[in-house]
């Protein structure tokens, strides 16, 4: 496998060259040494912003979403942003962000109520002390109100007259106090801003009380009563009398969540014992309780327990006969209220986070909000999930790893990234064409929910993942830290790619790779589909270790270890194959090492010329290695094993990209706060950047995907220090998340609901082409359309026929105009044989129409019940002496009486007026032509 390059290396250490000749390596000394005018170019903002693109939000909120009026939206909080979905189909339909708000924490929206004075308005609280109002139709922010301290809950109703309830913490800097926190009585009437502020502030705010960090703030369904529940305690007011301030309830445990009955005047809280307990406090009692200020008491409650874990959500039904509960058990307990009873619906799939009731056209539905970021529909009259919508969730924040670098890779064959899920044990796939998440792939299975009173488990960790080249293999790592129940894991993976069920299937798994020490790189060598394919591991156990990855028909097995190198006990923190796969550079804690892919023998040994160890190479075209320190960076030539150029970084770097296809490579450097990220890119021929750029967040993980097409361009994948999915580059199309941004969702984009045909063949691209179809009949009626216009769209879009049956008949159909002619009177015998009939011209109906006199039309009438209507005998054919009455021109002869012939009886269901003027026949004589008598 070796070609030029690696030929021209010796295969023994090479003598070490450090640094320049002496002359050149003065003036690059000279060159490199920062000077003011240089750190004014780079400390001064004359970086270009990058195009770049949110793939994914982290799509995790612990505020419950709200429906519209109708029903037909949900409103979820992401961050600084409001996204709205189609209840039906879980689209997303439009993202509601305010302009000039920043992605930190500071800014987070933290809850919201739709307006009760009008329904088409959002009321939004958040983090940064801020009340907005939008109008979620138009799109449009009509208002916003600054309080100036941090918002966490927010309640509205119809009495309250343009104000809301929030619940507010006294001070946004250093640690609060369990007593920093309020509940205000806010109005959302703007004043004249003060000249130190950018937005107004509300003309009347009256503090009722303080309480604890507030874990739910509701108001009655009549909005006689304010209950807030915090720690142990219930916080309650009368909104009549807010000037006599909370009275306190206690509670035996911590509560999680309340919720409001919608018809009486009870509530219902949960707390972290997995007690539902029903409260009924709200009586005449509590205005006398009220004098008492300061007196913690206690009341009337019932208690609902079957949860094991806290609850975590607890929602009434909207006609208050049920209440819905939910936890860490992962199940949906329904409590009937009047007879105590409880039914179950398990394993929801993830822990239940917030309980949010709709009622529909077809009924009520109760939305789940789960851990993972699913949102589930349960149909209350059947107690079934009907729906469920998943959304991109990555939840290592918050945990005891939060600071690792999270695992991300590419896969080529179906253009899919694979990053962490939910669940730190899991990793979801998700759809760069689509952007949606497509699988989950569960790597360590865990017991994800454990006992109460219990230590929670410490579940297990993806730590790393790479993926081939080719697109046929994918080796993790996942670790679990041991305590003294179970011993410290370390498990290496592969998974190989099944092209028949398109999904990742677990191959080898390898035991403690590198012992229980922490790997630090994991990397395929380049090749294509059929190639010989390795995998270089390093650990803090100061081994390389190269593993061998075959065909799986071979009888030694997939995955083989080749060697284990270690060089003079030193820590390999990194390592990287070239372009073709013939060599293997290590970074060790003093020199950069390059072994031969098929010998794993030493071919040069490249010495760093700063005094700060390096911590990562690569290789950079065909010939060239960047090597790079905290806040330096060498771009070393293979041949010469010499060093081009060096130069020095003012802020520490965070990650060096090189191009896959051109000798350029990018350094990624980032602000202290970490809200930015600088970028410079740099040739092969100098040390001065060809380029700056910037991106308004930092990075936890960056890669550069594999592309067929040969670019010069730079396109690089991301996940945020905010936990989202980004691209960025110069290839890149700047658009917002998800494509969607404040857009416009009046009532001609409402959702439509699913048919049966969206089900089997999905989106029709003619589904919201408006043609004869939604017009009403009247309106058909009244218009004029041709033909071809009723048939344009689709059979399965066609009207039934009675909706444009009677216009398009109508429309091609002209009354006849009555004319008066001479009346011609012809009476035939009754014995001659009627013969002649007159042929009827296929012309115009309104040309040539003759026209009879009334007599001729009464014995045209009398000749038809004469001799056309007739009575069909049911019974069997009559026999005379044994003998079957034979017919006469096709006509069954009566039977004889005494000798003759009996004529027939009319029908009684015959018309009398039609049967009367007519004289019956005479005995032995048949109807219409001449007869003969039957012997």
């Amino acid at each position: 496998m070796e070609d030029a390059t690696s030929s021209k290396l010796p295969s023994m250490t090479p003598k070490i060259e450090s640094s320049y000749p002496k002359k050149r390596l003065k003036r690059t000394k000279q060159a490199n040494k920062p000077s003011t005018k240089g750190k004014e170019k780079e400390l001064d903002p004359d970086y270009v912003e990058w195009n770049w693109q949110k793939l994914t939000d982290s799509s995790l909120s612990d505020v419950p979403p709200i429906f519209s009026t109708n029903g037909n939206y949900l409103f979820t909080l992401v961050g600084p942003s409001i996204k709205i979905s189609s209840t039906t189909t879980g689209e997303l339909l439009s993202t509601l962000t305010a302009p000039n708000i920043s992605e930190s924490p500071a800014s987070d929206l933290t809850c919201m109520a739709l307006n009760p004075d009008n329904a088409f308005q959002l009321i939004v609280g958040s983090r940064s002390g801020h009340i907005s109002i939008w109008d979620y139709i138009e799109a449009i922010l009509l208002r916003t109100i600054e309080l100036s301290q941090p918002i966490h809950r927010l309640v509205s109703h119809p009495t309250l007259h343009d104000a809301v309830f929030v619940s507010v913490s006294k001070s946004r800097k250093g640690k609060q106090s369990d007593d920093s926190y309020a509940v205000l009585r806010v109005s959302l009437v703007p004043v004249s801003p003060a000249p130190d502020k950018s937005f107004p502030s509300p003309s009347e705010i009256v503090a009722v009380g303080k309480s604890k960090l507030p874990t739910g703030l509701a108001l009655s369904h009549n909005g006689a009563w304010l209950v807030a529940t915090a720690g142990h305690k219930i916080y309650v007011a009368n909104t009549s009398s807010l000037e006599k301030g909370f009275v306190k309830y206690v509670s035996p445990e911590k509560l999680t969540c309340l919720s409001f009955h919608p018809l009486e005047e009870y509530f219902a809280t949960g707390d972290t014992k997995g007690v539902v307990r029903l409260w009924y406090c709200l009586n005449e009692q509590i205005e006398t309780q009220m004098k008492a200020v300061g007196v913690e008491k206690k009341t009337q409650t019932s208690a609902l327990h079957w949860h094991s874990h806290a609850v975590s959500a607890v929602s009434f039904s909207s006609d208050g006969a049920h209440l819905f509960s939910g936890g860490e058990e992962a199940v949906l307990v329904i409590w009937q209220l009047q007879t105590g009873r409880k039914e179950f619906i398990p394993r929801v799939g993830a822990p239940i986070k917030t309980i949010s009731t709709t009622q529909l056209e077809d009924g009520e539905e109760v939305l789940l909000g789960l851990a993972d970021a699913t949102n589930l529909f349960v149909k209350t009259s059947t107690l079934k999930v009907v729906r469920s919508f998943s959304n991109v969730k990555i939840v290592y924040r918050g945990n005891s790893r939060s600071s690792l670098e999270p695992p991300l890779a590419y896969h080529h064959l179906t253009s899919t990234l694979v990053f962490p899920s939910s669940h730190p044990s899991s990793l979801q796939i998700f759809s760069l064409l689509s952007r949606k998440v497509i699988a989950e792939l569960e790597v360590a299975p865990t017991n994800r929910v454990s006992r109460r009173d219990e230590k929670p488990l410490e579940p297990p960790y993806v730590e790393r993942v790479a993926i081939s080249d080719c697109g046929a293999w994918m080796v993790t790592i996942d670790t679990r830290v041991g305590d003294a129940a179970f011993r410290a894991e370390a498990f290496m993976k592969f998974w190989q790619w099944d092209q028949r069920t398109t999904s990742w299937s677990l191959n080898t798994r390898i035991d403690r790779p590198h012992g229980l020490q922490k790997i630090l790189a994991l990397e395929f060598s380049p090749g294509g589909l059929g190639e010989p394919l390795q995998l270089v591991s390093t650990g803090d156990d100061n081994l390389v270790r190269t593993w061998r990855v075959r065909s799986s028909k071979e009888k030694a097995g997939p995955v083989q270890g080749i060697a284990s190198l270690n060089l003079r006990s030193e820590t390999p923190v990194h390592a990287s194959w070239s372009r073709d796969g013939s060599i293997l550079g290590v970074v060790y804690s003093s020199n950069i090492v390059l072994y031969d892919s098929q010998s794993c023998s030493i071919k040069a040994t490249l010495s760093s010329s700063a005094s700060v160890m390096p911590l990562a190479l690569h290789f950079v075209g065909q010939r060239y290695i960047v090597a790079h320190g905290d806040k330096w960076v060498e771009f070393w030539d293979i041949l010469s094993r010499s060093i081009l150029w060096k130069r020095r970084i003012l802020s520490p770097i965070h990650r060096v990209l090189p191009h896959l296809h051109e000798d350029s490579f990018v350094v990624m450097h980032e602000a202290k706060d970490g809200t930015m990220t600088h970028i410079t890119r740099f040739g092969s021929t100098s040390h001065d950047p060809t380029s700056y750029h910037s991106l308004p967040f930092g990075l936890r993980n960056v890669i550069t995907p594999a592309s067929p097409v040969l670019s010069s361009e730079f396109s690089l994948t991301a996940i945020t220090n905010n936990w989202s999915v980004a691209v960025f580059g110069d290839i890149v199309q700047t658009q917002p998340s998800d494509g969607i941004n404040r857009r416009n969702i009046s009532a001609h984009s409402l959702p439509s609901s699913r048919s049966l045909f969206r089900d089997i063949f999905g989106q029709s691209d003619v589904s919201n082409i408006s043609g004869p179809s939604q017009l009403s009949r009247s309106e058909l009626s009244s218009t004029h359309l041709s033909l071809s216009d009723v048939f344009h769209g689709p059979t399965y879009l066609m009207p039934p026929l009675e909706t444009f049956f009677e216009p398009l008949v109508l429309g091609s159909i002209h009354k006849a105009p009555v004319q008066t002619l001479s009346a011609k009177a012809a009476v035939e015998s009754e014995e001659e044989e009627v013969t002649n009939v007159s042929d009827i011209s296929a012309g115009p109906l309104t040309k040539n129409i003759p026209t009879v006199s009334e007599v001729e039309f009464t014995n045209c009438v009398e000749l038809f019940a004469q001799h056309t209507i007739k009575v069909t005998p049911s019974q069997p054919q009559a026999q005379t002496n044994g003998r079957t009455i034979s017919k006469v021109n096709g006509a069954r002869a009566s039977p004889k009486v005494n000798g003759n012939l009996k004529a027939p009886k009319p029908s009684p269901a015959l018309p009398q007026q039609l049967l009367s003027p007519s004289p019956s026949p005479e005995p032995g004589q048949a109807t219409g032509k001449k007869r003969k008598q039957v012997p």
